[in-house]
């Protein structure tokens, strides 16, 4: 690589941070070429100023913490005033979950071989990545099809291809019915929020379901949704609710109160139609599972912890470990879930009873399709978990 910066004109000064006798014949041979070209190759960063920094120290291969010599290398990269770049993923983040192993290289551009890595997606490795672009090095993708541990993610310009086409002969009515319960006294903000999230996600009809002190507010706001409100616990309003609703959300600021835990329990019991439910539902200090009978989905957007914590799963410890919790609430209940931390979790394999809708936005095996041949039948290493 620096042989070829050089070629280009560039001033170039290589630094070898590895260790001499676990040289390789091929890292050998490379240096030997750099030195003929009259690249300065020393084994200490000189003291001087620099345009650019180019990490490729670690690989993707590396999972042990970094210290001694390899450590003062990397933190002394991180000090030199220039635009940083690594090269496939910055030294010291594990490309399997994103950590810091001890240290790592805090990169402006991560240019990534064929498929970004998963590490580069998740905490706390995105942080360190800055921009990442995929490259071609002629890597075939297809083999990653069928590997059920490649996970996949979305860009922005993906989304639109999942909102259906809009008929000219329709209305609002044939795009479905989402009932919010969100929002708690002075928590309109949550409730807005997340109503005007339905609409632009495509919904037809927004039913805001809140406590009674939201309604002028949310009605200034969001005057083309539909508010409805409590002060106390209603069930029998409750049940016409669930009954008029094709998707219900719940839990965008709704609180700790006795009535949203009311709520939510009957929720949880009686609804028949897909479910998201948000946030901290741990705090009511129960287990809200589902009826045996329940033949949707359930989506959660929160933390694995908070996950386990609803459904009574925890498993407090390493990433693994938390996997392995959502990987357990999956086969109780086949839901999808979807976490905090850039990950989302699904079935690989689609059961009878998870909800069309989901599935479809799944690509019918459980997974996106995304890398850097730029096609859209393409598979990468992201932020789409496989259970």
């Amino acid at each position: 690589m620096e042989s070829q910066i050089w070629l280009e004109g560039k001033d170039v000064c290589a630094v070898f941070a590895g260790k001499e006798t676990s040289m390789s014949e091929e890292c050998r041979q490379q240096r030997q070429i750099a030195s003929n070209l009259g690249v300065s190759v020393v084994t200490n960063i000189p003291p001087k100023e620099y345009t650019v920094v180019i990490d490729a120290v670690f690989g993707v291969g590396l999972s042990r913490t970094i210290e001694g010599h390899y450590k003062d290398v990397i933190e002394e990269m991180n000090q030199i005033h220039a635009e940083k770049v690594a090269i496939d993923i910055p030294s010291g983040i594990s490309s399997f979950d994103g950590q810091v192993l001890g240290t790592a290289f805090h990169a402006d551009l991560t240019v990534s071989f064929a498929c970004e890595k998963l590490g580069t997606v998740l905490f706390a490795g995105s942080d360190y990545a800055g921009e990442v672009i995929p490259v071609e090095i002629g890597i075939g993708t297809k083999l990653f099809e069928e590997n059920p541990e490649v996970c996949y993610t979305l860009e922005k310009s993906d989304l639109s291809k999942f909102l259906p086409d809009r008929k000219k002969n329709s209305h609002k009515g044939s795009y479905g019915k989402i009932l919010m319960i969100t929002g708690s006294k002075g928590m309109s903000g949550a409730a807005y929020l997340s109503a005007r999230a339905a609409y632009i996600s495509g919904g037809g009809l927004v039913q805001i379901y809140t406590e009674e002190s939201n309604r002028t507010i949310l009605q200034q706001l969001l005057p083309e949704a539909i508010v409805s409100t409590y002060t106390e616990y209603e069930e029998e309003k409750l049940q016409s609710l669930l009954k008029w609703a094709d998707v219900i959300c719940i839990g965008c600021g709704l609180g700790k109160s006795r009535t949203a835990g009311q709520i939510l329990s009957y929720l949880m019991k009686y609804a028949e139609v897909p479910c998201v439910r948000c946030r901290r539902f741990e705090s009511f200090g129960g287990s809200y599972g589902t009826s045996s009978k329940r033949k949707k989905a359930i989506c959660t957007d929160t933390t694995y912890e908070r996950n386990g914590r609803t459904f009574g799963v925890y498993h407090p410890g390493t990433w693994e470990k938390q996997i392995c919790c959502v990987k357990r609430i999956y086969r109780q209940l086949w839901c999808c879930l979807c976490t905090e931390g850039c990950t989302y979790a699904c079935g690989r394999k689609r059961p009878a009873d998870v909800s069309e809708y989901c599935w479809k936005q799944c690509d019918g095996k459980g997974r996106f399709r995304r890398c850097a041949c730029r096609s859209d039948h393409r598979a990468s290493g992201a932020a789409y978990e496989s259970v």
